[in-house]
């Protein structure tokens, strides 16, 4: 049976036992429902979230999402100064060895020299005390980058300290210790 044509009838008093009979079952069917929706809200079973604890929520995820954006940007940033510094690091050390006209043995050779030339006896008797090679850029300019090694050489007494240039070969006395 259609419920709404019954329910019609119902209403205007024409429906049969039968109909009437479907229709108060119907209903009656409806209260039940009814009656236990109304229970389980009364029960609360379904509660609705609490204004104040929604806007706690969503703060809080905005502060942590938040955070972890802060953190990934500087990560990125970090990475991104570290990458630009060892480009900088990189270039001047192949400008540095692209230049350099002499080997770690020819500049200890020119020390040696500049030492016996600094003094008016000469003196097979060198010996090397320590070597230590540096990276120099002058004017400020990375293009002119040059390794420079900084070399200890005994003579009798005496300690000097010779810095020889790889590129050109120039050497100059810095200090000499007795």
């Amino acid at each position: 049976m259609n419920f709404d044509v019954v329910y019609e009838k119902y209403l205007n008093g024409t429906a049969t036992e039968e109909e009437k009979a479907y229709i108060e079952a119907e209903i009656a069917k409806a209260k039940k429902l009814n009656a236990i929706i109304d229970q389980l809200d009364a029960k609360r079973v379904i509660q609705p979230a609490e204004t104040k604890e929604v806007k706690q929520a969503t703060k809080t995820m905005k502060k942590k999402f938040g955070i972890r954006a802060a953190a990934v940007s500087l990560a990125v940033l970090v990475i991104l100064v570290l990458l630009i510094i060892g480009s900088i690091f990189t270039y001047i050390h192949i400008k540095a060895a692209n230049k350099a006209e002499y080997t770690k043995n020819e500049c200890i050779e020119l020390a040696k020299k500049s030492v016996n030339d600094h003094s008016d006896v000469i003196s097979t008797d060198l010996v090397v005390m320590g070597i230590d090679r540096d990276l120099r850029v002058y004017d400020g300019k990375l293009s002119r980058a040059v390794y420079i090694y900084e070399i200890e050489v005994r003579k009798g007494f005496l300690e000097y300290e010779v810095e020889v240039n790889t590129a050109t070969g120039e050497t100059v006395i810095v200090d000499v210790d007795d």
